[in-house]
């Protein structure tokens, strides 16, 4: 659900989103990243957005890594070519939510 606020007028429309991703690594080190992500609205133009994306990682530790990559985004009226440099840290919390034995 997406909550837009013009002002004088509010609206609630609905999307759908799919993506596809696939990572090859090169080495215990080396990655490369690849995803297609489709927004499709619920409601009038099926079409919203698509995000294509291709980039070189480098894992840092087991849980973080960094990507150097490219990104376009296509909308029905533009389209927006992007470089991105990301850092990306996945946390384990399983030890966190664990019940404490009595």
């Amino acid at each position: 659900q997406r909550f837009f606020d013009f002002g004088d007028v509010t609206d609630t429309q609905h999307r759908a989103r799919y993506r596809i991703q696939v990572t090859l690594p090169l080495t215990d080190t080396f990655f490369l990243n690849f995803y297609d992500e489709l927004f499709i609205n619920l409601q009038d133009n099926l079409f919203d957005q698509n995000r294509l994306y291709a980039a070189f990682g480098v894992n840092i530790t087991e849980n973080s890594n960094i990507q150097l990559g490219y990104l376009r985004n296509q909308f029905a009226n533009a389209v927006f070519d992007r470089l991105q440099f990301a850092v990306f840290y996945n946390p384990d919390l399983r030890g966190f939510f664990k019940k404490k034995q009595p």
